[in-house]
């Protein structure tokens, strides 16, 4: 055999290799992909689960966030606080998802309660603040004022009341 025939069956060889190590890489770098997003998602759930344990802790707060009516100072600051957590998440959320980590449907499925949320007419002049000192990214707020156009006042608390 040949040097030349020897450089040839090597270049096969490394091609072989460049290929097995392009197909292993893919499958990892899928891999990861799979992961990071199932640690964005129990990110998610986390962060949520901490919103609603601030309300199941201290109820002025549902209280607050539903209501139209004056509060003390200091349920206006829980309030104004968790309204703003609440809004940070759902703009950590918009980002993942325009990022690609999240899809539609998960999305969809956390920002729905946007609506909701800033359904009262305080939570809604609580966002028009917002906006005019431009607290959030200005895409997410023109998506937040999406929503907020196509949904009605919250009859949310009447909802509850009528569970029992």
């Amino acid at each position: 055999m040949t040097l030349e025939n020897w450089a040839f069956i090597a270049q096969i060889v490394a091609s072989i290799a460049v290929v097995v190590s392009l197909i292993y890489l893919g499958i990892q770098v899928r891999h990861a992909n799979v992961l990071s997003r199932a640690q964005t998602r129990q990110s998610m759930m986390e962060l949520t689960q901490e919103q609603l344990l601030l309300q199941v802790t201290d109820p002025s707060i549902w209280l607050g966030v539903f209501s139209n009516e004056p509060r003390s100072v200091e349920e206006k600051v829980k309030v104004n606080m968790w309204l703003t957590l609440f809004m940070r998440q759902r703009e950590y959320e918009w980002f993942t998802y325009n990022e690609g980590i999240i899809d539609a449907s998960m999305f969809n499925a956390y920002a729905g309660v946007i609506g909701i949320i800033l359904g009262t007419e305080r939570n809604r002049r609580w966002w028009d603040l917002r906006r005019k000192v431009n607290e959030f990214d200005p895409r997410f707020m023109a998506h937040v004022d999406g929503i907020i156009a196509s949904s009605p006042l919250t009859k949310y608390p009447e909802m509850v009341k009528n569970w029992d």
